[in-house]
C-alpha cells in the first residue's frame, strides 16, 4: 500500500511540474502578445513613436550580475562602451549603416511604453544570473525598461536591444 501511495505522488508531482512548466510559456506568450496589442494601440494615439534619433538621443543596454557590470551607450552616432574589470572604457563612431538600421528600429518603437512591457523571464531574481536593462534618453525624458535576464528583452525591444548589444 506504502508502495502504491508513493507511486501516486510521485506521478501527481511530475504532472504537476509539466503543467507549470507549459503554464509558463503560455502566460510568457500571452505578455508578448500584451505588450504587442499595447504597442499597436499606442502607435494609433501617441506621437512618441514616429521620431529618429537626435543627437542628444541616448541609448544604454547594461548588463550587471555580482561583481559584474557592462554597458552599451549610444548617443548621436557616437558608442560608449564601459565594464567592470581591467577592461578601459572605450569610445568610438558607428558605421552611417549601422547608425540607420538602429534609427529605422527607433523610428518604429513606441518609447513611452518601455517602462510597461514585460520581461518574458526573471530568473536573475533568484539565481544571480545576469541581468539587463534597456534606457533611453530622448527629447530630456528618461524611458527605462523592467529589468530582464541577459539576453531575453521583451520581443518589442528585443531588435533594438540585440543592435545596440551588437555595436
Amino acid at each position: 500500500m506504502k508502495k502504491f501511495f508513493l507511486a501516486i505522488t510521485a506521478l501527481t508531482a511530475m504532472a504537476s511540474c509539466t503543467v507549470d512548466h507549459a503554464n509558463s510559456e503560455k502566460n510568457n506568450e500571452a505578455q508578448t502578445i500584451n505588450a504587442q496589442n499595447e504597442a499597436k494601440k499606442a502607435n494609433q494615439t501617441s506621437r512618441l513613436t514616429a521620431q529618429r534619433i537626435a543627437s542628444t538621443t541616448e541609448i544604454t543596454v547594461t548588463t550587471q550580475a555580482r561583481g559584474f557590470y557592462q554597458a552599451t551607450t549610444l548617443k548621436g552616432r557616437t558608442v560608449t562602451k564601459s565594464s567592470s574589470g581591467i577592461v578601459p572604457p572605450s569610445s568610438y563612431t558607428i558605421s552611417t549603416t549601422k547608425f540607420n538600421t538602429i534609427d529605422n528600429i527607433f523610428y518604429g518603437l513606441t518609447i513611452d511604453l518601455i517602462p510597461y512591457f514585460n520581461a518574458p523571464s526573471t530568473t536573475f531574481v533568484y539565481d544571480g544570473a545576469r541581468s539587463e536593462v534597456l534606457t533611453v534618453v530622448h527629447n530630456g525624458i528618461t524611458y527605462t525598461s523592467k529589468t530582464y535576464d541577459e539576453g531575453n528583452p521583451n520581443i518589442v525591444l528585443k531588435n533594438l536591444v540585440n543592435n545596440i548589444k551588437g555595436l
